[in-house]
């Protein structure tokens, strides 16, 4: 639940800049939007941040209120799902890229291979490691999504070096 809960703070980020990056895109002046999403890149990382960091810092002082050490035993799950979603935190806010440069199919695809990405490395790390597979694969998961983002946008949208890296 709270690895659900860091998610939705680069969501928030996203609808607010959405409007803007449309209107970016439309204009297609790519170093105006690269600018953009650069600067919502950090401004949902800085807020991730924050928001996670503090977080993290209190849960270990929950535990009195949690019954058979369950945070004791999900903390390390936390940290490592935290991780994976701190890279994607760069790029949840404009991760719809593609759907807003006018391109639903490409959009559709980059979200089944991020999807299929997910569901093979799950399938490989959980019958090893179990629950802590699970929380691993979904991490490199969300990196390799941050990671397909910036490559869509090079491939597809003709930005030399993706959103990130231009």
């Amino acid at each position: 639940m709270f690895v659900e809960g860091f998610f939705q703070i680069p969501v928030v980020v996203r609808t607010v800049a959405n409007p803007k990056l449309v209107r970016l895109l439309v204009d297609g002046d790519q170093r105006k939007v690269i600018g953009f999403c650069r600067k919502i890149a950090l401004m949902s990382l800085s807020v991730f941040v924050v928001i996670c960091g503090g977080v993290l810092l209190i849960i270990p002082f929950m535990e009195p209120f949690f019954p058979n050490e369950l945070v004791t035993r999900c903390y390390p799950l936390l940290l490592v799902l935290s991780s994976g979603l701190f890279i994607f935190s760069l790029t949840i806010p404009f991760d719809q890229i593609l759907l807003q440069a006018g391109h639903p199919g490409r959009q559709s695809l980059l979200m089944m291979i991020n999807l299929m990405v997910n569901v093979a490395l799950n399938l490989l790390l959980i019958p090893i490691f179990g629950l802590f597979g699970a929380a691993v694969a979904t991490a490199i998961a969300f990196v390799c999504s941050t990671i397909s983002v910036n490559l869509a946008a090079y491939k597809w949208l003709g930005y030399r070096r993706g959103v990130l890296l231009y």
